[in-house]
């Protein structure tokens, strides 16, 4: 984690504690910005961490492809399969 990262965080987790502080004690109108400010923060630091694991996942191979990842469509395709069977068999029965 880099220094902005860090620093997007713990601004996000100041601005909210200092927000719920003001919305306790003052009121719900006074604080709301605060908490606006946290979540914005806190977005921000989410895409920040996405685009850094996107762009990593991108440098650790060197064709610049992704590996397609493995699938459970074999097991979702026998369910399916099965539960149409069954269908058949109730339909049929009828």
């Amino acid at each position: 984690m880099r220094l902005l990262d860090t620093c997007l965080l713990s601004l996000s987790a100041a601005s909210f504690i200092i927000g719920v502080h003001q919305i306790i004690t003052i009121g719900f109108a006074q604080g709301y910005w605060l908490i606006m400010i946290s979540s914005i923060l806190l977005l921000w630091f989410g895409i920040r961490k996405r685009s850094a694991n996107a762009t990593e996942s991108d440098l650790s191979h060197p064709s610049g492809k992704k590996q397609p990842k493995a699938s459970s469509r074999r097991t979702s395709s026998r369910r399916v399969s099965s539960r149409r069977t069954s269908r058949r068999r109730k339909n049929k029965s009828s």
